[in-house]
């Protein structure tokens, strides 16, 4: 009978793992010499400016399958490892060539060396999503979107839920339901009177709530029997969007949200992505402006097909000044129409929204005024920034069209 041999260990990712009696340094090949505080100095970093603005700094791909965790936080491996080579002032390390990025080698020196977590992605099951893994990110996305008037989309949620959290993919149709139901529930078991900060994770296409929320509308409003209907939403689209608005205005006047957070997961710290600040331009258009809106300005001027093919050859003006002083972002000219566009960037909050509207109900009429031509004059608000239902309601309601667009994507 033939001996039977041991079988080896498998060898790591092919190949022998390299041991620390081999390397004098401490640290494995591809570590980079990297030390806890520029692994810190990465993280910090990675909670201020958020991960796509990361990615745009140190670039090099993502991680598809392994984190560092903190906390409950999750954090790309390979992003924070090469953050923390730049912050050790070691300066970026090439993608390939000598002293390339090796992520696996990066990933043992994170663990074995230096002690850190890492984890492997999460499976997007109804029992992880309905975990504080999701449900404390989630709430802190949406506090971020009460404190600006705005709020966030099944899709993006779920997006940023794989992204920066460590989770699977997720059908945000169908998943997202469990991640804020829960994340309502908790708030509620808390304080039973607390607004439903659930109406501000919406629809892209409607810009409200899906049908998750009418257990919560219902309990709120017992007067209104409707609400027990199933399907509601689309059986009753006038009272479903009345009663969304109205939750969603107690939850933007709700001044306590830093506290109910920090009862169920702790400190609150302000989500990055959601602190936009106004566009801070001068009254007249002068110096003052972003270089977001900038950037979106000379977008739609040099895409006015995708703004309407009849403008594809149309004379294209910017910050045209009118008689009453104000100056119009864009306008477009053709023999039949003129159209004022006035444009927001993703640096636009709420405030600045409803602004815009109303600064297109105005460059229209003053243009109607002042152009002596016969040609229709019509407006069109331009926005990185999807509006949320109350501002959808309202230009719809001025007749002010609006068009979304994004540069990002």
């Amino acid at each position: 009978m033939a001996a039977v041999r041991n079988s080896p260990k498998r060898a790591v990712w092919g190949k022998a793992k390299p041991s620390l009696a081999d390397n004098e340094s401490g640290a494995y090949p591809g570590g980079g010499g990297i030390t806890s505080n520029g692994v810190d100095l990465a993280l910090e970093e990675f909670n201020r400016i958020g991960l796509d603005a990361m990615l745009r700094k140190y670039g090099g791909g993502r991680s598809t399958r392994w984190l560092v965790e903190v906390g409950n936080r999750r954090y790309d491996q390979k992003l924070i490892a090469r953050a923390a080579h730049v912050h050790e002032g070691l300066g970026e390390l090439p993608p390939r060539g000598p002293g390339r990025f090796h992520a696996n080698e990066s990933r043992l020196h994170l663990s074995e060396v230096l002690g850190y977590s890492i984890v492997e992605r999460i499976k997007a099951t109804n029992a992880n999503l309905g975990s504080p893994r999701a449900t404390e990110p989630l709430a802190r996305w949406l506090v971020g979107a009460a404190a600006h008037h705005t709020n966030l989309t099944y899709g993006e949620a779920a997006s940023r839920l794989e992204k920066e959290c460590g989770f699977g993919r997720i059908f945000p149709a169908v998943r997202m339901g469990v991640v804020v139901g829960e994340m309502q529930y908790r708030i509620l078991e808390l304080d039973e009177d607390a607004p439903l900060l659930n109406v501000l994770l919406v629809r892209n296409d409607t810009g409200e709530p899906g049908d998750e929320a009418r257990e919560f509308l219902a309990n709120r409003n017992p007067a209104e029997i409707r609400l027990e209907e199933e399907g509601v939403r689309t059986s009753h689209p006038e009272l479903w969007t009345e009663l969304v608005m109205q939750a969603a205005e107690e939850v933007y006047r709700f001044p306590d949200w830093d506290a109910v957070y920090g009862e169920l997961f702790g400190r609150y710290v302000p989500d990055p992505q959601c602190t936009p600040a106004e566009d801070s331009r001068s009254p007249r258009g002068g110096g003052g402006e972003g270089a977001n809106h900038r950037a979106l300005r000379i977008w739609v001027m040099r895409h006015p097909k995708r703004i309407g093919r009849r403008f594809g050859s149309a004379k294209v003006e910017t910050e045209k000044e009118l008689l009453s002083g104000d100056r119009v972002d864009i306008v477009f000219t053709t023999a039949r129409e003129l159209l004022a566009i006035e444009v927001k960037s993703r640096d636009s909050n709420w405030y600045d929204l409803r602004r815009g509207i109303f600064q297109c109900i105005k460059y229209q009429a003053v243009l109607q005024a002042q152009e002596q031509s016969g040609r229709s004059v019509n407006s069109l608000l331009v926005s990185e920034c999807r509006l949320s239902a109350d501002l959808t309601r309202l230009a719809k309601d001025l007749g002010v069209s609006y068009s979304q667009v994004n540069l990002r994507g």
